[in-house]
């Protein structure tokens, strides 16, 4: 049985949908269809293939279905993934070959050579007019080749490129033989699964429940000042001190504000989870926070961050920035200063135990790490920055309206600047809007016509929409595209409104030649809109009450929502 049945036969016993599974599961819905359709298959022991177990046996438990259990749904996975070459994905391994063989410089003799194979065998397996007879016997003869004649200082930055993990991690060589064997075999590593996945959490994200600060309060022990003058060593050492430093900071600091530089290849992932959950209480104590990301870090770790600083961000009292940098952080030091003391760490990337922490409240160390932090944060860019209000709104957009460039836009409705004057009214009338609302919605729609306007004179404009069904529709019904103008209603239309706003759509693509509309029958985000000025910002706005926009300048997670956006199937 291939796990695509396997699949369908849970979905048709379970009595849900691939979206239902793909929410119980905590993976995107495109993911789910693709591994019910064929294309792709999990990764056995992979977070993903461990999901859906999950997933299937949290719906069955909830619908009292005693004959799915996990024990029976591991055993069902068991059998369908027993062949080793279950889950070889062979278009992912001919491109991936490719690249290896043409970054590395590695010639089809040398891949030849090391498999036992001939050069047109080699050559049409990458041309693709060849499937592999054992992917699992090919792929290891090489990796480890590759291991053994290319893992030299000159080559494992191109390894770490290809795999997109760090330069610290390629001292670990028995990890990352199995990380390109993966990466070859699976096509394990795709920074598009974890932008997917991020833009599936946010749309189903509940706003409302963030949308302020939980109130929590600090520890109630009293730091005393002797205990804020320490040198100490050891990862267990910097988790107390680091404590100590911020429950300090949050009863004497006066200015309320707090100064981070993190470095994201931190020293310990648990480390880092710990200033997250701490910094909850740090807001609720009314601070502002600025952070530097140094980066240089994989996408899967830069993703894990964004997504779990999401709801402190909708606080509005943090701002967040980056220094891109491709250097290895083998040397890891972060600071954190206010106006009552510092923390400094410093250590080594890949040993928790090999760091020291300094903490000090002498004022000569706060001047030095505060104009340290100044310094820093002149060669600094914007990470992600939160916009909550329609002024803010149109005044970033209005700056880039006179610059051409291409613009992609992933939309969860029809694009609102299409819609006509007189279906518009139709639409206010029947929901009951008051008068004094729809002149303010009439008057956001103009301008967002006029702004659609005065691009498409200097730039291409193309817009994904989502191609609803009837029956789609009658489960998860569409709304006006009002995030822009944090209308704090959603205003529905009937189906029959939202086919006429479609076609009002697909006429504007035929009047106006640089606008294009592509429908999408792959697409289900339904909250989400996603706005694209290719190489310059995306813009990921939330199309729910209460609204809000991240406009996303770092080039790793903007790069690969461009990706997104154009290749998305």
């Amino acid at each position: 049985m291939e796990f695509s049945e396997l699949l369908d036969d849970y979905l048709y016993t379970l009595r849900i949908s691939s979206k239902e599974l793909a929410e119980a599961a905590g993976i995107s819905p495109a993911a789910i269809s693709r591994y019910k359709s064929g294309e792709r298959r999990p990764i056995r022991g992979r977070r993903e293939y461990n999901a859906i177990i999950d997933g299937i046996v949290d719906v069955a438990e909830k619908k009292n279905i005693q004959e799915i259990n996990r024990s029976a749904v591991e055993e069902s996975f068991d059998q369908v993934f027993a062949n080793s070459n279950e889950g070889f994905d062979e278009k992912s391994f001919r491109t991936n070959l490719d690249q290896l063989m043409t970054a590395m410089d590695i010639s089809a003799r040398e891949i030849a050579d090391c498999t036992g194979r001939d050069i047109s065998y080699i050559s049409r397996i990458r041309s693709g007019d060849r499937r592999p007879a054992d992917p699992h016997q090919l792929i290891t003869a090489v990796t480890e080749y590759i291991m053994e004649h290319y893992y030299d200082t000159a080559h494992q930055e191109t390894i770490s490129g290809l795999l997109d993990c760090r330069l610290s991690d390629m001292s670990k060589r028995e990890r990352i033989s199995g990380r390109l064997y993966r990466w070859l075999f699976y096509n394990d590593n795709s920074p598009r699964t974890y932008i997917e996945d991020f833009i599936h959490r946010l749309d189903i994200f509940d706003i409302s429940s963030y949308s302020s600060i939980r109130q929590q309060s600090a520890s109630s022990r009293q730091i005393s000042t002797s205990e804020m003058n320490v040198v100490a060593y050891g990862v267990d050492r910097l988790r107390e001190l680091r404590n100590n430093y911020l429950e300090y900071t949050i009863l004497r600091s006066e200015n309320k504000y707090i100064d981070i530089v993190w470095n994201l290849s931190d020293i310990s992932g648990e480390i880092s989870d710990e200033l997250n959950d701490r910094m909850n209480i740090i807001l609720s104590s009314g601070f502002s926070v600025r952070i530097i990301h140094v980066g240089g870090s994989p996408i899967e770790e830069i993703m894990e961050t964004f997504k779990d600083w999401m709801p402190l961000f909708l606080s509005g009292q943090i701002e967040s920035y980056y220094i891109d940098s491709n250097q290895p952080f083998y040397m890891v030091s972060s600071f954190i200063v206010s106006d009552c003391g510092m923390i400094s760490i410093d250590g080594l990337s890949d040993d928790g135990e090999t760091c020291r922490v300094y903490t000090s409240t002498s004022e000569e160390e706060i001047d030095y790490y505060s104009s340290k932090f100044d310094r820093m944060l002149e060669h600094s860019r914007m990470m992600v920055e939160l916009i909550s209000d329609s002024e803010s709104r149109n005044r970033f957009l209005d700056g880039y309206n006179h610059i051409p460039g291409v613009r992609k836009e992933l939309l969860s409705t029809p694009p609102i600047y299409t819609i006509s004057d007189e279906l518009l009214d139709r639409i206010l009338e029947r929901n009951r809007i008051a008068k004094s609302d729809r002149a303010i919605i009439r008057s956001y729609i103009k301008q967002e016509r006029d702004r659609f306007r005065r691009i498409a004179e200097i730039s291409r404009i193309e817009d994904h929409i989502p191609n609803v069904s009837r029956e789609d529709y009658d489960t998860n019904p569409v709304f006006l595209s009002l995030s822009g103008l944090f209308y704090d209603r959603d205003i529905f239309y009937t189906y029959d409104e939202y086919v006429e706003h479609m076609r009002l759509a697909k006429m504007a693509e035929a009047e106006i030649e640089n606008y294009s509309l592509v429908l999408r029958e792959d697409m289900n985000y339904r909250k989400i809109q996603i706005f694209m000025n290719k190489g310059s910002w995306v813009m990921v706005s939330k199309n729910q009450k209460p609204a809000v926009h991240f406009i996303i300048r770092h080039p790793a997670i903007r790069n690969n929502l461009e990706i997104l956006i154009e290749n998305y199937n």
